[in-house]
């Protein structure tokens, strides 16, 4: 982050949950991203959910731990059409899955997800497709067991870096015109709005 997005962080509120909205998920609420997995505590989650009511938003506790919520924020039309990938359904068919709708994914998931985390065992792998990365990068996640990566970022890289190197620059960037927009008075729901209204510009991979 550049100094001077370090100089606007420090004049606004770093305990609101909107601004730990935006520094988690800045990419996908600006619609670059498919879906985000989002910390916090059940009470800031509380005031987000009233927030995000109305907006074309999914949301799905995944894990409740004391009072701290595991959380997946996705744009549901774009979660069902990357999980109708034939790529993504011989995935999720390998791990178990017969029913690939949103709907039955997010159940299977939740369930496979709370067992994971109360046996302190490793997450599922599929977690990779439900937040959209592209398919390469979850086949050797999978392959290595999370080992062996040429490259990390927003998640592990397996192939094609430089395009994936692109990729988060440009998430960067929606980081840094969101906390822009919250540093000049935007309020969440309005910046919510104005995002929903543009389209994703066109990247050098899938996400």
């Amino acid at each position: 982050m550049s100094g001077k997005m370090v100089g606007m962080v420090r004049q606004i509120n770093r305990e609101k949950p909107e601004l730990q909205l935006v520094f988690q998920c800045a990419p996908f609420l600006i619609g670059y991203k498919i879906s985000n997995l989002v910390v916090m505590a059940e009470c800031d989650w509380q005031k987000l959910s009233g927030i995000l009511h109305g907006s074309c938003i999914g949301r799905r506790i995944l894990y409740e731990e004391r009072d701290k919520l595991t959380i997946l924020l996705y744009h549901p039309d774009m979660l069902a059409a990357y999980l109708n990938d034939r790529g993504a359904r011989e995935i999720l068919w390998s791990a178990g899955y017969r029913a690939f709708d949103v709907e039955s994914v997010l159940t299977a998931f939740t369930g496979r997800y709370r067992e994971s985390r109360r046996r302190g065992t490793d997450f599922p792998h599929e977690l990779g497709l439900l937040l959209g990365y592209p398919l390469e990068d979850v086949r050797g996640f999978i392959a290595n067991k999370g080992k062996n990566s040429l490259y990390a970022g927003y998640w592990k890289v397996y192939a094609n870096v430089p395009a994936k190197r692109s990729v988060f620059r440009q998430y960067e960037r929606a980081k840094e015109m969101l906390l822009t927009m919250m540093y000049q008075g935007i309020a969440l729901p309005e910046i919510i709005g104005i995002c929903s209204k543009k389209e994703a510009p066109e990247s050098d991979c899938a996400m």
